[in-house]
């Protein structure tokens, strides 16, 4: 890769300590003017795209007379954005594969590395953005949570010549997803991630990664009873089913084809106050929402996205981009879109001898 070479691409969305002071979607300028500078793969059909998915939910939002919500307009403004967002990382995906994923994995080191120092020193970063420490009734930090923890999956633990700056990569993302994060979710899919990439090696070498594969049982199973004896997982868990018993309980003929509009909210289920219409059951909640035109359009526009930008089994990648709508509101996150664009392909040697 020479320096003439390199365009401001989707990689940015990976630097976590600039997501101390702004947010995701803050940069989208400068990856607009990366998007019109890189080269013109199929720009056009991507210019269409947009239009396309844009006129259709500002139908959408005169339709289900989504204005007259308090929250509505800023509701469709994030959407707006999110589906800018997601264009471009597709683009990216397609012209700067390898060089993306190259930068992820550096920013990646660098957002662990820092998160793990934050930890051991206690400092106090609740009056900046994008670094959760949830706390016990004891004080102490009981999980640590970076925005772009999602990304940790797409790690390359081959990029490095110097092997033990993967072996030390690899330590410390094992370390912040198992004691740090501890997020079902997040360590479910950074097995996954790890056992599509090296699993010809690892069958190879059972042995070899045998104490390290009882390691990370030890830590699920640790886990999985901490999840047991905790005091809120009942309470998490009836307050998740109560939210998708009330959605359920709202869908009615006269809502059911295109929604209760952007911005509806539940008043029993809001948890943050500066997006009440965002609940852990995301997806559901778009249901009623969006009705069910909107749902399917926002599903279609999805598939398409990674379809035409030559993602790895589109329709893989699209089932795991909704399925964190049960679990977190994650779906409008440009971390989460990037991460299920790049999960089901690897740089291959060829590339690697490239970069």
């Amino acid at each position: 890769m020479k320096i003439k070479d390199i365009q401001l691409t989707n990689w940015m969305f990976s630097v976590w300590p600039i997501f101390l002071l702004v947010s995701q979607k803050a940069l989208l300028p400068v990856q607009v003017v990366a998007f019109l500078l890189s080269r013109k793969d199929k720009i056009l059909f991507y210019f269409m795209l947009f239009f396309i998915t844009s006129g259709g939910f500002l139908a959408l939002l005169w339709i289900n007379d989504s204005l007259r919500n308090e929250f509505g307009f800023i509701h469709f403004l994030g959407f707006a954005l999110f589906v800018i967002s997601a264009i471009l990382i597709g683009h990216s995906y397609r012209t700067n594969f390898s060089f993306d994923l190259k930068w992820i994995t550096i920013f990646n080191f660098v957002s662990i590395s820092l998160a793990i120092v934050f930890y051991v020193f206690n400092l106090d970063f609740s009056f900046f953005r994008g670094l959760n420490f949830i706390r016990g009734t004891d004080g102490a930090i009981h999980r640590v949570f970076i925005e772009t923890t999602p990304l940790i999956v797409l790690n390359d633990y081959r990029l490095f010549k110097k092997n033990y700056l993967n072996v030390v990569l690899f330590a410390l993302t094992f370390f912040y997803v198992f004691v740090l994060c501890k997020s079902f979710f997040i360590i479910i899919f950074f097995v996954w991630r790890l056992w599509m990439d090296h699993r010809l090696l690892i069958m190879k070498r059972i042995w070899y990664f045998l104490p390290l594969i009882l390691l990370g049982v030890f830590f699920i199973g640790l886990e999985l009873i901490s999840f047991v004896i905790r005091a809120d997982l009942a309470l998490s868990i009836i307050f998740k089913f109560n939210q998708l018993m009330s959605i359920f309980g709202l869908i009615s003929s006269d809502y059911f084809f295109f929604g209760r509009g952007f911005g509806f909210v539940m008043d029993e289920f809001v948890t943050d106050f500066s997006q009440p219409y965002q609940i852990e059951m995301q997806l559901p909640m778009l249901f009623l929402q969006f009705g069910l035109i909107g749902f399917l359009m926002f599903g279609i526009f999805i598939l398409l996205i990674f379809y035409f930008s030559g993602v790895k089994r589109p329709l893989a990648s699209t089932m795991m981009y909704f399925s964190v709508g049960f679990v977190n509101p994650w779906l409008f996150l440009p971390i989460w879109f990037l991460t299920c664009c790049y999960f089901f392909k690897k740089v291959d040697d060829q590339d690697r001898a490239n970069l």
